[in-house]
């Protein structure tokens, strides 16, 4: 039998489980307000490898609906902490993952060798819990996350591309405003970031 990792995400705990089934690539699944994030046993190690205080954020961690800009018909490639990729353009799937070790925020690609996985560093910075962040969702204030991945470059504008490099996905942050509707600080907008050379490269800010 196979130790497959499976994260479910939500309303609920963190858990694992066993499972015969041959997990090969990873997997996200929903389930009403609980993503199922289901990584290959190699995956696992090397997230482990780099840092085995690694945790993707909960759903609940985000504010709701910063999500909503992404209406697609796979949307089993993302969750709001996840979002799968071909990052070095092998043909087999890698995966973004967000979440933090209890020190810093990480963002990370957990990304396919010859023989394999590694986790690359995408982003560190210091941690902020997500309770602490006010945000503000169609002029309703609240607390958590305010952003979403896309693997599709839709909101950059063609100054900001970088044509010299292999675009992967973009982090996008919706613009905020307050119940009066005026725009508030910072503005809305995108980075993307490419892979070059074994590493990530963060693009320039594009306002919306």
């Amino acid at each position: 039998m196979k130790n497959n990792l499976i994260i479910v995400f939500g309303f609920l705990a963190v858990s694992f489980s066993n499972t015969d089934a041959q997990v090969a690539e990873p997997t996200i699944q929903c389930q009403g307000n609980k993503h199922i994030l289901i990584l290959p046993q190699q995956m696992q190690i090397a997230v482990n490898k780099f840092n085995p205080r690694f945790k993707t954020w909960e759903s609940e961690d985000y504010v709701d609906g910063a999500c909503v800009g992404e209406k697609r018909d796979d949307s089993q490639k993302q969750a709001p902490f996840a979002l799968i990729v071909d990052a070095n353009k092998d043909g087999k799937r890698d995966i973004i993952l967000d979440g933090h070790d209890e020190k810093e925020c990480l963002l990370i690609c957990v990304l396919s060798q010859q023989q394999g996985y590694a986790v690359v560093l995408v982003k560190s910075q210091k941690l902020v819990l997500p309770q602490k962040i006010v945000s503000y969702r169609e002029g309703k204030k609240c607390n958590g996350l305010l952003y979403h991945f896309s693997d599709r470059c839709i909101w950059t504008s063609e100054e900001h591309f970088d044509k010299n490099h292999t675009f992967v996905f973009q982090r996008i942050i919706p613009q905020q405003s307050d119940s009066r509707g005026n725009l508030l600080f910072p503005e809305g907008g995108s980075i993307s970031y490419y892979f070059e050379n074994g590493k990530f490269v963060e693009g320039d800010f594009d306002p919306l």
